[in-house]
Order: structure tokens, then sequence, then C-alpha cells
């Protein structure tokens, strides 16, 4: 019998070791491990295959055990299934019946190993998206922490240096009046952009809904941006097509978004580079700016409207800004039920788009 089983396995292409005996089959099971065990209910024992399928489990729980006899009966079964049987064989049998058992034990074995590995992985993610959340958390309170310890000495510095201007005299002390009062504008500029931010992020936050033009909003943005578009000698483009309609949008985030973009392809731009200006009514309407700088990498793309993420360091070193930018645009059309993408244009350059239902 054992070399029948023994060939009808190794038929199906399983790789089988046989034992004579339970010493034999416990020494292989100390040096192996296996992943199914074929025993006989009688063997120096009316019970000792019994026996031996509470060994197997006892040393490899997640090895099968598959018990033949001769003198099948509920009682035999029983025993055998309370001490760990995985399945039970009433001999004479075909070996076409020995096949679809082992098989079938092999695929549940292999289903409860893979059923395991995914409620593990589920902990695991489960434990690391937790964390993620206190993170998140923690860094969501902080940003809004900054709009009471920050945003109100930081306003009345700005003010206390606009109002000192008038009482200073000589071309030093406006000189220095100068740099600290574009340091504390560019210090009150960080506040609001994290407070922004952090507003955007908040559950209680509502959008001000209201008909705008965007054209007209578009222009106004860019022409508050022409000093600095003017002072890197850059030729803006605007190209517009389709019949525009009123736009129903918080007008403030709205111009902020397309600020950022705008200051983007200004501060990231070759010096007398070009910017173009697109948008589009359809279906859907886009606003699309392109530039002509060294542009972002593609393997950069899906990360830059991360929050805090910088591109190229040595360029935001120069540029400024904590790289919550484009954190905020996406954030802001997510708001509209709109988004935002990116892409690398060629042979430089690069393209957002924001894109409003």
């Amino acid at each position: 019998m054992r070399k029948i089983c023994r060939l009808a396995l190794e038929r199906i292409g399983l790789a089988v070791d046989s034992a004579e005996s339970r010493a034999q089959a416990r020494d292989l099971l100390l040096r192996k491990t296996y992943d199914l065990v074929l025993t006989d209910v009688q063997m120096a024992t009316p019970t000792e295959g019994v026996s031996l399928a509470e060994d197997v489990k006892q040393r490899s729980p997640d090895t099968a055990v598959v018990v033949m006899t001769a003198a099948p009966s509920l009682e035999t079964a029983i025993a055998a299934l309370k001490h760990g049987a995985s399945d039970y064989l009433a001999k004479p049998f075909e070996p076409a019946r020995l096949e679809h058992v082992v098989r079938h034990c092999l695929d549940r074995q292999r289903l409860a190993r893979e059923l395991d590995q995914e409620r593990t992985l589920r902990k695991e993610l489960e434990s690391a998206y937790a964390e993620l959340q206190k993170v998140e958390k923690l860094k969501d309170g902080f940003l809004a922490r900054i709009n009471h310890e920050l945003r109100t000495p930081v306003g009345v510095a700005v003010m206390a240096a606009g109002a000192l201007k008038g009482e200073l005299a000589g071309a030093k002390a406006l000189r220095l009046w100068a740099k600290l009062d574009t340091a504390l504008h560019g210090l009150d500029a960080i506040v609001e952009e994290l407070v922004l931010h952090a507003e955007l992020a908040a559950k209680t936050f509502v959008l001000e809904l209201e008909n705008a033009d965007l054209i007209d909003v578009l222009k106004g943005v860019v022409e508050r941006h022409r000093p600095l578009w003017e002072e890197r000698r850059l030729t803006v483009d605007l190209d517009g097509r389709g019949e525009p309609r009123p736009l129903r949008v918080d007008r403030r985030l709205l111009e902020t978004a397309i600020s950022h973009l705008l200051r983007n392809a200004i501060r990231f731009n070759e010096a007398e580079g070009k910017i173009l200006i697109r948008w589009s009514y359809g279906e859907q309407v886009t606003l699309s700016f392109e530039d002509t700088g060294i542009g972002i990498p593609e393997e950069q793309l899906a990360q830059v409207f991360d929050g805090f993420y910088q591109v190229a360091e040595h360029l935001t070193r120069q540029a400024g800004g904590l790289g919550l930018g484009l954190a905020t645009v996406r954030r802001i059309m997510e708001a509209h039920r709109g988004s935002v993408t990116v892409k690398r244009c060629e042979p430089r350059g690069t393209r957002f788009t924001l894109i409003l239902p």
C-alpha cells in the first residue's frame, strides 16, 4: 500500500518520503517540514496512526494530515479529525480517489495560507494607516495652531513696520527698513499659506460660492503679478476657446489657485522665457499654465501635489516657499469637485491644468 500511494502521488508531481513506523515518521518530521502526511490508522497498534496525526500537528500545525483505514467507522473518523486529521480515506481506494483527496487538502492548505497572509497584510496596513492618520492629525493640528500663535503677532509686526517707515530718516535706515519689511511680508505670506492649507483640510471648511467670470479673475491675477514677470522679462500670452459662462466658485480660493500656478510659472521659468495661459469652455472648463522652464522630471510628477514636497532643492531655495502651493491648489480644486493635472512638455517646460465641472 505504501509503494502504491507513493507512485500515485509522485505521478501528480509531488516529492514523497516514506516511513515504515511512527518512530521513522517522527524522525523525518524532526528533520523536515511537510505540506501533507498520509498515514494509516493502524500501524504497530490499532490507533498509532491517529497518535501520529497528533504528533504532526504539535510539530507543524500547518501540515495537512490524511488518515487511511480499512475499517471505517464514525468513531474512528471522529477520533482522527479530533487529533488533527484534515481528511479521511477508507481502504481500499482507487489511486484517483487518493489523488483527489490529496489535491483537495493541499488546495485547502494553500488557501488557508493565503488567507492568513491576507489577514496579516490587512493588519499591517490598518496599523500603518492608523499611524498615518495620527501623523496627519498632528500635522493638521500644528497648522491650525499657527493661526493662533503666529498669525496675529506677525500681522502686528507688519503693521508696526509700516508705521515705523514714516519715523525714519537717512538712506541707511531706510535700507534696513526695506529689508525688514520684505522679510516680514515673506513671513506673513508663509503663515497665510499654512493657515489656508489647514483650513482646507478641516472638516468644517465650507466654500463661499458665488458666480464669477473666470477670464476676469484670471486677468486680475495676471495684472497683479505683472511686476514679477516683467522683472524677469517674461512674455505672458493669453488664449481662450469656447463661449464663456459664469462659474459657481469660491472666488478667493480660485484666485489663490491661479496665483500659485502663475507664480510657479514665473519662478521656475528661464529668463526671457514664455508663459502661455489657455482656457477652454466645454462640458468642463479648463485653465492651463505652460512655461518654458527646465520642467519636472517624469518620475517626480506624481509627487508634486504632496504637501511640503519640493522638486528641485536648488531651485526652491532660490524661489522660496514651503512646498505647500501645489498641495493647496489640489485641495482647492477637490473642494470644487474639480482636479488639477501636471504634464512635462517637450522639449522643455511644464503644463499645469485646472479642471472645473
